[in-house]
């Protein structure tokens, strides 16, 4: 049986030019912080984020999140998903990172050797601006098809 080696972060929460997160927080320089004490992962199969991948959803944000991700996932050989939170600008995401997040649901789906993974946006913004969970059939039908693929 081969062993999938799968590294998985959650809302990384970049910003652009350099702006702390809450007005504390320097999400990049902790991203970076991550990445260099696994620097010694030679090999990995799949780096996965889920959700969150931006705090301000600049291009810039984006851009960061391709220079040290992507960057750290392809000289180590993985393959990459993206999914998006709430927080992610989702034209915005699409422009700078693509990364097979273009169907108009929000639903998305990467194969990689023997993993499937679907990736369904929950964020939903009430008409009081806050932000609630959803799933409507329609992104479940389509996550079901393309892991069954």
């Amino acid at each position: 049986m081969n062993t999938l080696k799968i590294l998985h972060l959650s809302d990384t929460h970049l910003n652009g030019g350099g702006t702390l997160h809450s007005g504390v927080v320097d999400t990049v320089a902790n991203l970076r912080g991550v990445l260099a004490k696994l620097a010694h992962l030679d090999q990995l199969d799949l780096l996965v984020v889920s959700g969150d991948v931006s705090d301000d959803g600049s291009a810039e944000s984006y851009e960061l999140t391709r220079t040290l991700l992507l960057d750290f996932a392809r000289v180590r050989g993985a393959a990459v998903v993206l999914a998006m939170g709430n927080h992610d600008q989702r034209e915005t995401f699409r422009q700078v990172l693509g990364s097979g997040h273009l169907k108009s649901d929000d639903t998305a789906q990467v194969n990689t050797a023997q993993v499937n993974t679907a990736q369904v946006n929950t964020a939903q913004v009430n008409t009081a601006q806050v932000n609630t969970a959803q799933v409507n059939t329609a992104q479940v039908n389509t996550a079901q098809v393309n892991t069954a693929q």
